[in-house]
């Protein structure tokens, strides 16, 4: 069932009512660092603006019948960057007019948790357009990989960033983004 088929079910949990940390704290400085920093970054540009929200180490429910799900930080345009004065817990999508975030990102820890196909096809179904997966401690040469993963579109490119320069790779739909 769809989100939008379930915002017609008379009760839905709210973000106080949900759990908002599993108490797990975050892998590694450059996880936290890197949220900081592109924290910063949209702050700095959209410094006018208040129809964004970025969210860092906190779960985003987008289904109420299953768990949350908790991207290193994500980007959701078309809501208030601040929700009332205690300012949100989780992201829940049935209290944001069912807007999903438009950009997720999962860096990689010692041991991978599901990033590169669990949470890949959690994004794709849930409609996340731009999903980024940072692989730090990877040993081969590709660090960096976006996937416009979108189901209202036909793209699905794949971009690469070496590790030790800056070339880019634009993939065509037909290539899968695991191997």
């Amino acid at each position: 069932m769809l989100l939008e088929e379930k915002l017609h079910i008379s009760y839905l949990p709210t973000a106080e009512e949900l759990p908002h940390t599993d108490d797990v704290p975050t892998d590694s400085e450059l996880q936290d660092k890197i949220s900081q920093l592109l924290d910063i970054i949209l702050n700095f540009i959209w410094a006018d603006r208040s129809d964004w929200f970025f969210g860092k180490d906190m779960g985003w429910y987008y289904d109420p019948d299953q768990p949350y799900i908790a991207p290193d930080c994500f980007l959701c345009l078309g809501v208030p960057r601040v929700k009332g004065t205690n300012l949100r817990l989780s992201y829940v999508s049935w209290e944001e007019r069912g807007v999903v975030p438009i950009f997720a990102l999962e860096i990689v820890s010692k041991t991978p948790e599901g990033e590169y196909k669990r949470k890949k096809n959690i994004y794709a179904q849930q409609g996340v357009l731009y999903y980024t997966i940072y692989a730090p401690l990877r040993t081969r040469g590709d660090c960096i990989s976006t996937a416009c993963i979108g189901a209202s579109t036909n793209c699905c490119q794949i971009i690469r960033f070496g590790c030790q320069k800056w070339d880019w790779e634009l993939v065509s739909s037909q290539t899968k983004l695991i191997t």
